[in-house]
């Protein structure tokens, strides 16, 4: 479909992309504030909503490489909402959770917390290119057609998001 932007309060923002569906793309800038997240976590019920319709996993990527971290409040926020997602069914059998973020010490802390994505299948990796490639292979197994024209190793950042960096 599209990129749809939530822009934060705070110069945050986060790029959600479904072009691809059922892989999306959700690149997040800044420090994340309620205002995107609330939007964000929208457009997730939404993807959850369509892919039951159409009977498809997805694979929901979240591009965290130029976040930074949130406050305590967003963070109760996000745990909150994410499960609510699950209440919705957003689980492993659903959802396929790839977090892109390129430190590797943080990297080991999500994984250790598990803070974005509770009951979630969640892999941290280093690259959208990586979690791109990921996602096809999983919806490979799932034998689930991969989104034409999705080629991980041309994927580029949403523009305003690349300016934003």
């Amino acid at each position: 479909m599209a990129i749809r932007w939530a822009d934060g309060t705070d110069g945050d923002m986060i790029a959600m992309d479904d072009t691809y569906f059922p892989v999306i793309v959700a690149t997040w800038v800044g420090a994340p504030t309620e205002k995107s997240v609330r939007a964000y976590f929208q457009w997730l019920h939404e993807m959850l909503a369509r892919a039951k319709r159409d009977s498809t996993l997805f694979i929901n990527i979240t591009d965290a490489s130029l976040a930074k971290t949130p406050a305590p409040d967003v963070r109760r926020l996000i745990a909150e909402l994410t499960t609510t997602l699950e209440n919705a069914g957003a689980d492993k059998n659903a959802v396929s959770a790839y977090v892109v973020v390129d430190n590797p010490l943080i990297r080991g802390v999500l994984t250790a917390l598990g803070w974005l994505h509770g009951s979630m299948n969640v892999t941290h990796v280093a690259t959208c290119k990586e979690a791109l490639d990921l996602g096809l292979r999983q919806l490979g197994r799932a034998r689930k057609p991969a989104p034409h024209g999705l080629d991980p190793a041309k994927w580029r950042r949403p523009e305003r998001a690349r300016r934003a960096s």
